[in-house]
C-alpha cells in the first residue's frame, strides 16, 4: 500500500460524493468556502480520468426539475453504469457503499433540526445499516471486532469485496480522525488497517484509491488529488524513484516520459472563489 501521486488544481470542495464508473470517477456537488449557495442551481458534476489524472466539468443542460440541486453531505453509490443517492432520515455527511447488491450506510451526523454547527444537538452513531436492493428492505448489521467511533465527513470505498472507512470528524469529541478501518461483509467484522495519512474523500478503482481534499490543521477547502496504490507495480515504484531522485528522463522511452508527466502535472480546473456568496 503506497501513496503514488499528488496533484493540485482539481475541483475545490468538501463533503461531495464520488463514485467510480469504468475508468472514470464522478464527483457530485460539495461545498466550497466563498461560493454562492443562496441561489438554487443544478448540482455540478466533475469527472476524473484515472488514466491521465485529468479532471473536467460536465455541463448539464437538462431542466431544473430533472436535476438534483446543488448540495453537500450527501452520498452516492454506483451500480453497473448508474449512480444512485440515498440518505436515511435525519442523517447527513454519512457514506454509502455497495457490495453484492447490498448498500451499506455507516456513520454521519444525526440531528433532527438540521442545524449545521451545533454539537450539543448532534449524535454520531456507529451502527451499520444495510439496504438489500433486491428485497428493498433495510436492516441493522450486528458487527463484531474493532468498531470505529461514530463520525461524519469520513470516506468509504470497496476494494476486493471489503469496505474501508477512512478519516472523519466527531463534533462532540472535537476530534478529527486519520484512521483506516476495514469491514468484511461476509463475516460482519471490523478491523484496523491504518495508513500514515488521511484523505477526506476517497474512491476505489481496481488497485488504486483516488482521494481529494487532504486534511491538514488549517481545515481549508483543498483541490488536490492523492492516489493510494494497494499493489504498486515495479514500474510504478521505479517511476516514483525517478521523481524522488530527480533523475534525467531524456533517455527514457516516450511512454514512460508520458506517465511521469501525468503523475506530476497539476490540474487546472479549480475556479476562482465567488466571495459574494
Amino acid at each position: 500500500m503506497l501513496w503514488t501521486v499528488e496533484l493540485e488544481g482539481g475541483p475545490q470542495r468538501v463533503n461531495h460524493a464520488a463514485v467510480p464508473v469504468g475508468e472514470k470517477i464522478y464527483s457530485f456537488g460539495g461545498y466550497c468556502t466563498g461560493e454562492n449557495y443562496r441561489t438554487i442551481r443544478n448540482m455540478d458534476v466533475h469527472i476524473l480520468d484515472t488514466v491521465t489524472y485529468r479532471w473536467k466539468a460536465i455541463e448539464i443542460r437538462q431542466e431544473r426539475k430533472c436535476v438534483p440541486f446543488q448540495r453537500y453531505g450527501h452520498t452516492a453509490v454506483a451500480f453497473g453504469h448508474l449512480v444512485y443517492g440515498q440518505a436515511p432520515v435525519y442523517r447527513d455527511f454519512h457514506t454509502a457503499t455497495g457490495v453484492d447488491g447490498v448498500m451499506y450506510v455507516w456513520g454521519g451526523r444525526e440531528v433532527k433540526s438540521g442545524l449545521y454547527d451545533s454539537p450539543e444537538h448532534e449524535e454520531y452513531g456507529s451502527d451499520l445499516y444495510a439496504l438489500d436492493t433486491t428485497a428493498s428492505r433495510w436492516s441493522v448489521v450486528h458487527c463484531s471486532g474493532c468498531l470505529p467511533i461514530g463520525r461524519r465527513s469520513h470516506s468509504a470505498f470497496v476494494y476486493r469485496g471489503q469496505i474501508y472507512i477512512f478519516g472523519g470528524f466527531n463534533g462532540r469529541e472535537e476530534c478529527h480522525f486519520n484512521d483506516l478501518h476495514r469491514f468484511d461483509p461476509s463475516k460482519c467484522d471490523f478491523d484496523d488497517n491504518d495508513p500514515k495519512d488521511n484523505v477526506e474523500e476517497v474512491t476505489a478503482l481496481e488497485d488504486d484509491v483516488y482521494g481529494e481534499e487532504l486534511t491538514d490543521r488549517r481545515l481549508k477547502d483543498h483541490n488536490d488529488l492523492h492516489v493510494l496504490d494497494f499493489e504498486p507495480s515495479l514500474k510504478t515504484l521505479c517511476l516514483i524513484q525517478v521523481q524522488t531522485l530527480k533523475l534525467d528522463t531524456t533517455w527514457l522511452p516516450r511512454e514512460l516520459q508520458a506517465l511521469l508527466e501525468v503523475m506530476s502535472m497539476p490540474n487546472t480546473i479549480t475556479r476562482p472563489l465567488n466571495h459574494t456568496g
